[in-house]
Parts: C-alpha cells; structure tokens; sequence
C-alpha cells in the first residue's frame, strides 16, 4: 500500500500488488491463528466415527461443484449446508478440514486453479467457520438450560447464531477481495465502505437462510437415526434448492434488464420532447445517452468498463470510421478507413453486429484495443438501412460476452435507431418549416420571426441591424421567354450568389415572389451597402443558362435601410423603409442600389451605386385561370396514346433493380406502376385553380387516400419509398416532355406545368407521411412488445398469476393489432380435448361476461398449419364456437388464429375475432411471431419453476412420513388429516384446483414440528400447539412459490373461533377458510385417539367452541352418514 500524490493534493490509495499480498496473508495468518485456536479448545476433535467422516467428505467435495454467480463475478457453492450439518454433529476443526479437503480437489483437479487461490480459500473457511464454531459452542452453553426440554430449537438457535456469524465474516471478506481486484484506484475510504455494502449479496445471504433449517432439520434426524437415507435427502434439497435460486436469479436478473432497458427507451422518447423548442443533433442524443446515469443503467444489463460510439463519415471518396463519443474516459480521435481490415470495417460491410473474446489477433489500427482490453461487443446502428453508427461496449478483465449481452445489446440498439430517425425526421420537418422549398433561403416567417429577435437584441445592446431587400429585374419577362423550369434554377442560383456574399451570422431569406432579403446584425448602413454592391456586381457578372443552352445575364435592384440611432424602431417601419428604398431604385432604372435613412424626422432614399440600366421588359402577357376545355382534352388524349411508353419505361427502371425481392417487383409491376398514369389523368380532370393552391374534387381526394393505404399496407422499408419516389419523378418528366410538344399558348404551358409540379408534390407528400407513419407505428409496435415482454417477465418470476400477466399483455396485443374486434387466448383443456379461452379483450362487455371462458375451438382447423397463422372465413369450421359467436358477436366474418408453440407443441393460441377478412400486415405478423416466441418461453419457464416446486413439496411429504414412521397413534398423521381437508373442500364445492392445493397444505400443516419437535416422541397438547412451530411452518409455505399465497391457512390453523387461538388471535370469519378447514381436520384425527368413537369425537368438538359451526355441522354429516374413513 503506498500513497500517490496528483494536483498538488495526497489521497490514500492502494498499490495494487502490494494491497492483494497483504490481504491474502493477512487472510491466511488469521485463518491459521483460529484453527490453532479451535484445535487448542478442541483436543479430542478426531474421536469421530470413521465412516461419518468419508460420507461428509464425499457430500463436501459434490456440494462444491454446485454454485451460483454472483453479479460481481465470485461464485457461491452448496456446500455451507452441508459443513453446517458437519458442524452441528462434530467440531469446528473437523469442519475446517472437511472444507479444505473440498476446496483443494475442486481447485487443483477440477477448476485445474492455482495453489495460492487454494491456500486462500483455506484460510477463508478456517476463519469463517472456526468463528462460526466457536459462537456456536458459547450460545449452545448459555441457552442448554432454557431449553433443555426442546433439543431441536436449541440446536435452530444456536445454529442461526452460527449462520449470523459466518455471513458477517465471509461476506465482508469476499467483497475486500473483489474491491482490491477490480478497482485499481481504490482509496482506503473505498476499501473500507465496500466491505459493508451488501446489495449484491442478497443471492448468498438468500441460500444461507434457505439452506440453514434444512441444515439443522438434517442433523437433528441423523443424530437420532443416524440414516444415510437423510443425508441423501440433504443433498438432492440442496441441488434442487440451488437449481431453483440461480432461476430465479437469473429471471429476476433479466428482468431488471428489461426494466432497465425499458426506462432508458422510456427517457430517450422522453430527451426529445423535453427539447422540443431546441435544434437536436444526434450527437446530443449520444451525450444524454452516455451520461453518467445513463451509462451505468447500461452497464447493469450489459456489465463493461466503457462504451464508445463510431461514426461513419464521407470525405470525399474517402469513407471512414471516426470516433464520435465515449464515456467518461476520454479516448484520442481515432480514424479507421474502410478499405483495411477489421471487425469495424466488416460490421460496416455487413450490417451484422459482432464479439470478439481475444483479440490477440487484431490489426495494426487496433493496437490500443489489444493492449487494453480484452473483450468488445459491437453493433452497428441503421439509419435509413446504412450504418451511421458503431456501438462498441469494452471489457477489461469479466467474463467473456456472450449470445446474452447480444440479444440485450439489439434491444437497446432498436429503440436508438428510431430515436436517430425521428430526430432526422425533426430536423427535416423544422428545416422545411423555416427553409424555402425551392430556393432553399430561409422563408418569409422565418425572416419575421429573426427579424423580432435581432430587432430587440438591437435595442438591448445598442447595436445597428441593417436590412437588404432585392428583386430580380424582368423576371417576368425571363420566364415567359425562357421557361419556368429555368427560372426555378435562376432563382436558386441568385439565392446561392446571396449566401456566398455575406456572413454566416447574416439571414437570406426569400421575401415573396422573387425578392430576398438579407438581415446584417450588427452592421451599419455604410457597411450594409457594400454588402449590398457587393452582390448586385456578383450577380450581374453570372453567366445564367437560358433556353437552348443560350447565355443570359441578370440583374438586381436592391433597398437597403439600418436602425442606427433610431432605437425605437419596429419591424414593419423598417421593413417600409427597405421597400421604399427598393421600389425607387426599380422606378429608376434598375440595378441598382437605393438607402433609406431617417433625419430630422424625414425619410431621405439616396442612390447608393448604379450599374447599366437593362433592357426594358416587354409587355407581360395576362395568365389564364384554367385550362381552356379543347386544350385539356387535347392533353388527355397525349397522356391516353403516351401511357404505354410511360408504363414500359417504368418497368424497364424497375427490372433494372437486382435488390429488388420478386414479391415486391410484381407489386410495383402490377399494382403501382398502372396507377401512376391514372392518378395523374385525375390531376388534369381538376376544373381549376386559385391563386397557388389546387381544389381537389372528391375523387381526387379519396384516389390519394386509397394510395396511400396501398403504400402502407406493402411497402415496408425505405428503399421501396425511394425507389416509388423515383418512379414519380420519371413519370413527372415524362408528363413535362408530353406537354411541351402540345401546341398551346404560354400561359396555358404555365398552368400544366403547374399541375404537373402539384402531381409530384402531392404523391411525394403521401410517400413521406407514409415513411413516417410506418417509423411511428414501428417505435409503437416496439414499446407495446417491452411491455408485454416485461409483463412476460413478471410471471416468469412469480410476480403475477397467469390470469394477471394475460390481463396486462392482451391491451398490448390489441392496441398493435387494432381491427381485431376481440383478442382472446385460449389453453388445452384436458377434458375436452379442444382449446378453451382464459381471457377475452376488446369486445363489448356484455359479450365478454357471456364469452368468457365458454369459447372452445379444435385446433388444427381443416387446412391450416398446425405453428403457423391461419385465417378462417367459413363458420363451420368454428365448431362449437359459431352458436355462441352468432348469439353475441353476430358481426365475426373471420378469424385469425396464431399458435404459440415450443418444441413442435402447441401451448396456447392467440384468437383475433374479426368484423370483416382484414390481412394482417408484415410488420403485424412479425410482432405476432415475436410476441408468441416470447410467451412460449414464458410458458415453459413457468412450467420448469412450478415442476421444481413440486419435486420441493414432495420432498417436504418425505421429509413429514420420516417424521412420522414411528409408532401408533400419530403414524400417517399429516396425511389422514389432507384426507379429511380434501374431503371438507369437496363438500364445500370448492375449485378442483382449491382441493388439490388444500390437500397438499393440510399434508404440511405440521412442517414447523420437524424443527421445534422435542426428541422424544411425545404428542402432548402443550407441544402441539406450540406456537413455535406454526410459525415456522407457514415461513418454509411462503419460500413455495405456488403455495405463498396459501402460506396464510398455515399460520392461522391453530387460531380458534371464539379468538382463544394463537398466533394472532383470530376470531369467527376473521381465520382464512382453509385455515379452518385444516384446524378441523387436524383436530377431529387428534381427538378421535383418545374417542371411543367419531360420532363422540365430533360432540366433544362442537362442545369446545373452537371450531367453525357450520364445518363442525357439515363434519358430523358426513361421520353420520359413514362418508369420513380415515
């Protein structure tokens, strides 16, 4: 341990070989001073029976290659029960024998360690259990006389003592060890406060007291028995015990992986609506996702020690892969071309993610990896299908990754991919809020709105703002000469000239028509003219292109006025000033420049400069409203004889696609292409237009909504919409070419170039809010599958009842399948052979009350694939579902049926009632395949936990029987009194599933005996209703998770009717029913012993008062009428 000096300032930290030599003598020195001590207090620790030591030895030596892994990396075996059975029959030294000798085979053979890890679990167990031997032997002297009569709950204490005591030293001494290990930097502040902090120990802590009774339970019978029998009882508890704590861990583990994921998915919707008003970069997404709260969220589902995102960049024809961010270890930029080799390049070319465990074999560029790390996982992320981005998570020294870390590592990447596209989707949409689409300056509002904010700031800091307003000279006359499609491009030029002249913190917007203006923030008049000159001389010296290629020059008349010392300006004063300024320069002779100042009060409009005077405009011809009617029959008629050209050059364009799938090549062939020329004969049949906006009529309106359905249905991925996109644009000139060869005025050729630009504008609109319709529903489809994925979870874990997961996740399945009239979910019914619905949703209430669990259908139906999705439109295939479904859904036309399967077994179905034959889109078939695979492994999760806890229970019966197998009256016991329960329960009508579950209570209403029983077998009233006993049964029903919530009938069976009982003191309905069930059948076999008959035996119950009447009545019935043998 040393000191290291940073800044100027001393901080007491660790040097890491020195600090793990002094812990790992300091550990083994202490373990041999307690086993010198624990053999000094312990002389005739070797007078054990030979073969008692071999047997444990042997159990020893098994119990260590069980274990459970920690969340830090340590591993916890089984053998702690079983050197605490060693320890309650012999001594603490043969234990720290027993321990040594397990943990040298399992070290050196098996694990094939080294010696010092060896030597070191040596020294942990002989300090641990010497301990823990020691605080036994002192709390079994000081409680020997209080509880001399009650041998096994004086071995339960003093046991627990032990138990307490060996947690409180081995868990602190495992956690400084991993602490030094794994945190190179650790202060001895640090040091000292990971001893003590236990979260991540709740799995150790949670065996120990599992295993503990069972420990004390199993030396208590050997003691008396001394029955191998027992011992292998122990050990195939102890195995089952563990196989279900490391499931449920790593249920409960995942779990909090999904939750984690689903908060962090949650808060990156969350990030873009909270910065509404603010322009986001993905950049800041990444920021907010590797803060420091959200970086640890990552590493609690997937652990690293860091995180670094790629990005892919263009310079050029350069690509490269460029370190975008990290985490909060700053990293050297690092450039990758794409050219070399690696696993970045291939993930780039690929698309797919990657691990790799060694990377020993990693090229030149990869050197700083190899040195290090050890390990790194990688995904790419996809924006619109091209990787924009790499994921790479690091490891230092923990386990290698796997498939796991994979699939959580998808996850997280799904929801980011959208979140990247909607905040592409955002930036697009604000930038054609405030950019012009054809110029591509900013837009009139945009300019009002800049104008306000750079108006005030003005005033604020007594700063000038000057503004320009230009107009294009004759560009009327340039349009009606040369074609619009030219001067479209002449204005996008002029607005590109205007960008080039000026600052960047200066605004080009266009102001109306073709006029721009220029806002110069903190610039004054003088400065705001030659600006201005500045531009009227690039622009006339540009060569612009006119028809037939032929070289046309323009000019600019342009206004320029400043606030100056006139702080009390308003927007729309300046904005008249610079329009007066400009209408004078225009009235003057054009380009040139014209400045409005204010002085004495008067607005005074100089000539600031002056070029050549233009040729003046010819007359500009007046602009029909509308197509005159021979000439739109005219066109129709080109359109009708060019179709067949269109469509065949179409066809040629899309054959010409090789990525193209062939079901979607015959979709574009036979379903879109042919629409293209109708949907455009629509657009000419529109009767007219005012002013820039076109009135679609009714057809036109619900010819557009039919195409938009038809995209969304099919086309699911970004490449179809471009490439419709495309398709738009060659029809669009096409329509152009046919209408420039049409002989018509200018006018007219203006209004068809119109509605030919409506035309692409329109469908281009429907193509884009198809694209984004489909990403909403896709993040929505997304967030409805964690939810229901979390609530899968939950019933994994116990957490919720089959019925209670089947109520969250079928709002999930609804709200992603919505025209589904009704969800339902049904199971095989063993009875009846067919498949019976547990939980029905979206119906009307009343046909739920009257469906509910009555709908049964035969699967599979005639036709259909037993694993796959199947759609009936024939109600006689229904069976007996059809009566029912014509009496309370009489609108079902089909339904559509989805087996949820595993292993070729059909486990559920999931049931869509339909109001008409509606096709399931792609993305829906692909939320049902995933939904059902999910719920399949539920399922069978479920299935496996449950199967445990029955082998427990009837281990628990064996264990009862034991207990039991000595002499008459009290043999079989447990089981007369489950008889007499069962029976109760069958009377009382009670679920067939009530009984079984009563039957197997009333079996272990008397499991706490075993552990506060005294040795000998004496069944005396005061030791049978010991309170002790109660309670510790109703603690081991609760650890059974298919009994917890029975585990009340248990603790409450000793309580009587008139409230005398115990623990609780319980009176009348106040005791669970089945905690009077039980009373009463354990009290009628116990009574009966001592009766000379059952009729007798029922009198002296009734006579007592303990015991609920009406069973008590319903009881002597049933011995009236000879119906209780037990």
């Amino acid at each position: 341990m040393g000191q290291d000096t940073e800044l100027g300032q001393t901080s007491q930290r660790f040097s890491p070989v020195r600090a793990e030599r002094f812990y790992f003598w300091s550990v083994v020195l202490w373990g041999l001073f307690i086993l010198g001590f624990t053999y000094h207090q312990t002389p005739h620790f070797w007078s054990i029976n030979g073969w008692d030591f071999v047997v444990f030895a042997v159990l020893s030596i098994m119990a260590e290659q069980t274990y459970v892994t920690l969340p830090h990396g340590s591993k916890i075996s089984a053998s702690f029960s079983v050197l605490l059975t060693a320890l309650l029959l012999f001594n603490a030294p043969i234990v720290i024998l027993l321990a040594s000798m397990g943990n040298l085979f399992t070290v050196l053979f098996v694990q094939r360690r080294s010696w010092d890890i060896a030597v070191f679990n040596m020294g942990q167990y002989a300090l641990t259990y010497g301990l823990a031997g020691m605080v036994l032997i002192t709390v079994h002297t000081r409680i020997e006389n209080i509880l001399l009569d009650l041998p096994l709950l004086h071995m339960l204490v003093s046991a627990g003592a032990a138990t307490l005591t060996y947690l409180l030293v081995n868990i602190p001494i495992v956690n400084g060890f991993v602490a030094i290990k794994s945190r190179p930097g650790l202060t001895w502040r640090g040091f000292f406060k990971s001893l003590l902090i236990f979260q991540e120990d709740k799995v150790e802590i949670t065996q120990t007291l599992f295993f503990f009774p069972i420990a004390v339970m199993v030396a208590s019978f050997y003691q008396r028995d001394h029955n191998l029998v027992i011992l292998g009882i122990l050990m195939a508890l102890i195995l089952g015990g563990l196989k279900f704590i490391e499931q449920r861990r790593r249920m409960e583990e995942q779990n909090d992986k999904l939750r984690t994921l689903y908060e962090m998915t949650k808060e990156l919707g969350e990030f873009i609506l909270h910065e509404a008003d603010v322009e986001l970069t993905h950049k800041d997404l990444f920021q907010n996702l590797l803060k420091q709260s959200n970086y640890q969220q990552i590493s609690r589902f997937i652990p690293n020690q860091r995180c670094s995102i790629y990005k892919v960049e263009q310079l050029g024809e350069d690509r490269r892969i460029v370190h975008e961010i990290s985490d909060r270890i700053p990293e050297p930029e690092k450039n990758f071309h794409l050219e070399d080799e690696g696993p970045l390049q291939d993930m780039v070319h690929s698309k797919q993610g990657v691990i790799l465990n060694h990377l020993g074999h990693l090229h030149l560029p990869y050197v700083l990896w190899k040195k290090a790390y050890k390990a790194f996982i990688a995904q790419p992320i996809l924006v619109d299908d091209e990787v924009a981005y790499l994921l790479v998570l690091f490891r230092e020294h923990l386990e290698p990754f796997d498939t796991g870390d994979e699939r959580m590592l998808k996850l997280l990447i799904k929801p980011l991919e959208i979140t990247l596209k909607n905040i592409q989707l955002r930036m697009k949409i604000q930038d054609q809020a405030i950019k012009d689409g054809l110029m591509g300056v900013f837009n009139h509002r945009y300019l009002k709105n800049k104008m306000e904010e750079e108006l005030s700031r003005a005033k604020r800091y007594k700063k000038p703002l000057s503004l320009i307003i230009s107009d294009v000279d004759y560009f009327k006359k340039f349009n009606d000469t040369h074609g619009h499609l030219l001067g479209d491009r002449v204005l996008k030029e002029i607005a590109v000239i205007l960008q080039d002249s000026v600052r960047e913190t200066d605004i080009v917007a266009r102001y109306g028509g073709e006029e721009l203006a220029i806002l110069l923030p903190e610039t004054p008049l003088k400065a705001a003219c030659e600006v201005a000159e500045r531009i009227r001389r690039n622009v006339a010296q540009f060569a612009f292109t006119g028809k037939d290629n032929q070289t046309v020059s323009l000019s600019l008349s342009m206004g320029v006025t400043c606030t100056d010392e006139d702080m009390d300006l308003q927007v729309s004063e300046l904005i008249v000033r610079a329009d007066t300024a400009l209408y004078k320069a225009k009235n003057q002779g054009r380009n040139q420049i014209s400045q409005a100042m204010v002085e004495q009060g008067k607005l005074i409009i100089e000539t600031y400069s002056r070029g050549a005077s233009p040729s003046p405009a010819d007359a500009v011809v007046a602009v029909q409203v509308d197509l005159r009617p021979e000439t739109r029959q005219l066109w129709l008629e080109a359109l009708n004889k060019g179709e067949k050209d269109l469509i065949e050059e179409l066809n040629l364009f899309i054959q010409a696609q090789a990525d193209l799938k062939p079901v979607y090549l015959g979709y574009f062939q036979h379903k879109l292409i042919p629409q293209l020329p109708e949907l455009f004969r629509l657009f000419v049949q529109t009767p007219h237009v005012q002013g820039n906006q076109h009135n679609w009529d009714e057809t036109l309106t619900q010819a557009l909504q039919v195409w938009k359905t038809r995209l969304g249905n099919k086309l699911q991925h970004r490449e179809h919409v471009l490439l419709l996109n495309e398709l738009c644009l060659l029809a669009y000139r096409h329509f152009i070419e046919q209408a420039l060869e049409l002989s018509m005025g200018e006018s007219e050729k203006k209004h068809i170039f119109e509605i030919c630009y409506a035309f692409f504008r329109e469908v281009s609109l429907v193509l884009l809010q198809t694209s984004c319709e489909y990403l909403e529903e896709q993040r929505s489809q997304t967030q409805h599958l964690l939810e229901a994925i979390r609530g899968l979870n939950h019933f994994q874990t116990g957490q919720s009842s089959l019925e209670e997961t089947l109520t969250q996740i079928l709002p999930q399945v609804h709200q992603t399948l919505p025209q589904a009239e009704g969800v339902l979910l049904a199971f095989p019914d063993s009875v009846s052979g067919q498949y019976l619905t547990r939980v029905m949703l979206g119906a009307n209430p009343r046909a739920i009350a009257a469906l509910q669990n009555q709908l049964a259908f035969r699967w599979p139906l005639p036709g259909a694939s037993p694993r796959q999705v199947f759609e009936s439109q024939d109600p006689e295939t229904w069976g007996s579902a059809k009566t029912l479904l014509e009496q309370h859904l009489p609108g079902i036309q089909s339904i559509v049926f989805r087996p949820i399967t595993h292993e070729r077994e059909v486990k559920a179905i999931l049931i869509l009632l339909m109001n008409q034959p509606v096709q399931l889109s792609n993305r829906q078939l692909r939320w049902l395949k995933t939904f059902a695979e999910e719920f399949s492994f539920a399922l069978v999760n479920r299935h496996q936990v449950q199967e445990l806890e029955f082998r427990i229970v009837r281990v628990l019966k064996q264990m009862v029987d034991i207990f039991e197998s000595g002499a008459s009256p009290w043999r079989f016991h447990s089981e007369r009194v489950s008889s007499l329960a069962g029976r109760l329960a069958h009377k009382l009508d009670l679920p067939l599933h009530e009984q079984q579950q009563l039957r197997e209570l009333a079996y272990l209403h008397n499991l706490g005996q075993l552990v506060s029983a005294p040795r000998e077998q004496n069944r005396s009233a005061e030791n049978w209703n010991d309170m002790q006993h109660v309670l510790l049964g109703s603690r081991i029903i609760e650890s059974i998770q298919h009994l917890q919530a029975l585990a009340p009938a248990i603790r409450h069976f000793a309580e009587h009717w008139d409230g005398s009982g115990f623990p609780d003191g319980l009176a009348g309905t106040q005791i669970p029913l089945y905690a009077r069930i039980i009373g009463l059948a354990n009290a009628y076999e116990r009574t009966l012993q001592t009766s000379e008959s059952s009729q007798q035996a029922v009198e002296s119950l009734l006579k007592t008062g303990y015991y609920d009447p009406s069973l008590c009545t319903l009881l002597k019935d049933m011995v009236e009428a000879d119906e209780v043998k037990i």
